[in-house]
């Protein structure tokens, strides 16, 4: 906690600026993803039951990925604007922004995390007989996901364009933020999943055991520091791609630079996952295991990520970086919000599962939606009235507008507005 108010007050103001993203992306992805963790459990306990076989699953989750996909259009278009009458649209504009920021941000997570629930439980499900080795399986999930995905987003956007020409066949301002907000989160939605199903595919690499669904390890699987060093490896590897995928040319369609978007946001969520994972492994080869391993290893990543800060900081400052390098080192500001996130979520789910295993009055399943929505409700409120102002604040949004700036031509990654 005291860390944490030394980099927000800190004299640089990219210090910062680069704290308070990381915070507020942290906070969103750790009450979001639990919100969805909490769901899951729900669907399992009162829908499939103990007893569901893998299809029932996969139909179920099917189900979920394309409800929150529908409630995320609807939720946008009612919030921008765009859906409903014209009346609504009587707000102050910088309040409208912040809910949609807000509501384009909870539901954008547990619209990502649905797809990795969904893609992962598939990647398991692959028969293993149509493939030449055992790795191949999990890869072929890779590009499946990738292009049922643009699928998707392809009908949603004509769908999306037709609804916003329906008025004189002219798209206001309403409309575009409508569609750039959505655009957005179908872009932290791809890259997140197939980041996910990527760094699955290497830890059953490592190990010679495809990690459970959601990613953690499968039960009696050993790890040794030799695995440790080989996911770093990767970490490494997917550290140096991202800056590689800038330079190579895609084509000038719109598609062709979504895709380059696409691989270059997957690279740094890939890197995330692989130190999330890493740091997991270390702690158990110690010899540490429970609730309190995880919770030690989100202390690490904390501590990491705040002196990663003033390293990034200190290197894009220095005069011998030039301007690619610079957007390359504060790229990666939002993949450790990302780390922190998960890092501490799953501190968080595993102390929660620790106490309803001790103390059980509901069911497993209910207690932990109860305490989380309990989180969201103290946590949410402050977040949107203390710490997404500062995030939209006009003194340095355009300092950060500047480094998530998406490839030439394609502008729809105001991701700070």
């Amino acid at each position: 906690m005291m860390s944490t108010l030394y980099v927000l007050n800190n004299s640089d103001p990219d210090i910062r600026a680069c704290s308070w993203q990381i915070i507020f992306t942290t906070i969103a992805f750790f009450v979001g993803i639990l919100l969805c963790t909490a769901f899951n459990g729900l669907v399992v306990f009162f829908i499939l039951g103990p007893d569901a076989g893998p299809g029932e699953q996969i139909f179920v989750d099917a189900g979920c990925v394309l409800m929150w996909f529908v409630i995320l259009e609807v939720v946008l278009g009612l919030a921008t604007g765009a859906i409903g009458s014209r009346k609504a649209r009587q707000v102050k504009r910088e309040t409208i922004k912040r809910d949609v920021k807000c509501y384009s941000t909870f539901l954008g997570l547990i619209l990502a995390y649905s797809n990795l629930n969904f893609w992962g439980t598939l990647q398991h499900l692959i028969p293993a007989q149509f493939a030449l080795q055992h790795l191949i399986p999990p890869l072929i999930t890779i590009p499946l996901a990738c292009a049922s995905l643009m699928f998707l987003f392809k009908v949603a956007e004509t769908g999306r364009n037709k609804m916003a020409q329906a008025n004189g066949k002219v798209e206001d301002e309403d409309e575009k933020e409508f569609i750039a907000q959505t655009k957005m989160v179908e872009d932290n939605v791809v890259s997140l999943v197939l980041a996910h199903l990527t760094v699955q595919s290497v830890r059953m690499y490592i190990t010679g055991q495809l990690p459970i669904p959601m990613g953690a390890d499968p039960p009696g699987l050993v790890i040794t520091m030799q695995d440790c060093y080989s996911l770093g490896r990767f970490t490494l590897l997917f550290l140096a791609l991202s800056p590689l995928i800038s330079k190579i040319s895609f084509g000038d369609s719109m598609t062709e630079k979504r895709l380059k978007l696409w691989l270059k946001k997957t690279c740094g969520n890939s890197v995330t996952f692989t130190l999330l994972y890493n740091t997991f492994w270390f702690v158990h080869v110690q010899g540490l295991v429970g609730s309190s391993s995880f919770m030690l290893a989100a202390l690490m990543l904390t501590l990491f990520t705040y002196v990663l800060i003033f390293a990034l900081d200190w290197i894009a400052d220095q005069t011998w970086t030039g301007e690619a390098v610079d957007e390359e080192i504060r790229f990666y500001i939002q993949a450790l919000a990302l780390l922190l996130g998960f890092a501490w979520k799953q501190a968080f789910v595993v102390a929660i599962g620790t106490v309803t295993a001790k103390y059980t009055f509901l069911p497993a399943p209910i207690e932990t939606s109860i305490v989380s929505v309990l989180v969201a409700i103290v946590v949410v409120p402050a977040w949107r009235l203390y710490i997404l102002p500062p995030v939209m604040h006009p003194e340095w949004h355009a300092h950060w507008m500047k480094v998530m700036e998406p490839p030439e031509g394609y502008d729809n990654m105001d991701v700070l507005s």
